[in-house]
């Protein structure tokens, strides 16, 4: 199976291929990169690095000069008036101009916040209907 992230189809890939894919990625010794797909009438950046495992995430979190979305994020820049409105999206700033918000992100993905979700979140979900 080639992995692709930057690939739409990869996502649409059955549930168990894209785990086997993920667990491919963790056994690489560095994070993996992808470039970029072009799509028409968006800027594009160069690609990007997986970084899937726990390690690399807390690594990318702490150090925004070397792991930053800027230039290109995933969302479209806004126009004019919607940042002079609401102002920059925290989505399209990275740290240090969002202080304060990384540790907010971090602390419920700590290892010890996970361990204890992990009983929960193991149980199947419900299926829920209002039919």
């Amino acid at each position: 199976m080639d992995i692709d992230l930057a690939d739409l189809d990869f996502w649409r890939r059955p549930l168990k291929e894209r785990h086997e894919a993920f667990a491919r990625l963790r056994q690489a010794d560095l994070p993996v990169f992808f470039p970029e797909k072009k799509v028409p009438l968006l800027r594009s950046g160069t690609g990007f690095y997986a970084l899937v495992r726990h390690a690399d995430v807390v690594e990318a979190s702490r150090n925004a000069k070397v792991f930053s979305s800027e230039p290109a994020v995933t969302n479209p820049e806004p126009p004019g008036w919607v940042k002079h409105v609401f102002g920059e999206s925290m989505v399209n700033m990275d740290d240090p101009a969002t202080p304060g918000c990384g540790a907010s992100s971090r602390a419920p993905s700590a290892p010890r916040c996970c361990r204890a979700c992990r009983p929960t979140s193991r149980r199947p979900a419900r299926a829920s209907s209002t039919t």
